[in-house]
């Protein structure tokens, strides 16, 4: 399964994240087209910016409501909606709307950090970060 994320200094994404765009199965072919468009994304028309982000609203998403993440109320232009369109064009997300979140345990309330890097995943494995 491919995805991808604004990542957090000190921790892994596999770890915690905030998750841009969940893009499933993929053939290696589309990868690496996956890969050159945020190359060239990043490089020509919009550089990646690390930015700040508040962590503070609760809810439970998943089927059986049983997974809890901590939203933000930053306004969503922030996570770069353009680029979430271009990766649209690989899977089209099956959520009503895209809402900028970390998945965490239950006793945690905010998490305001800086988001510093963009990563394309594979599972559990990094393919590439954008820093």
């Amino acid at each position: 399964m491919y995805w991808t994320c604004f990542g957090f200094a000190n921790f892994p994404p596999n770890k915690l994240h905030c998750t841009h765009k969940f893009l499933g199965e993929l053939t290696e072919v589309q990868a690496n087209q996956i890969k050159g468009l945020l190359s060239t994304y990043f490089s020509k028309v919009q550089p990646w910016t690390p930015f700040k982000a508040k962590f503070n609203k609760e809810e439970l998403f998943g089927h059986e409501k049983n997974v809890h993440v901590l939203i933000t109320d930053l306004q969503k232009k922030a996570f770069y909606p353009s680029l979430r369109v271009l990766l649209d064009r690989f899977n089209q997300d099956d959520f009503p709307e895209y809402q900028p979140h970390i998945t965490c345990p239950e006793n945690w309330k905010v998490w305001d950090q800086e988001l510093v890097k963009y990563c394309f995943m594979k599972g559990d494995q990094v393919i590439q970060c954008w820093k």
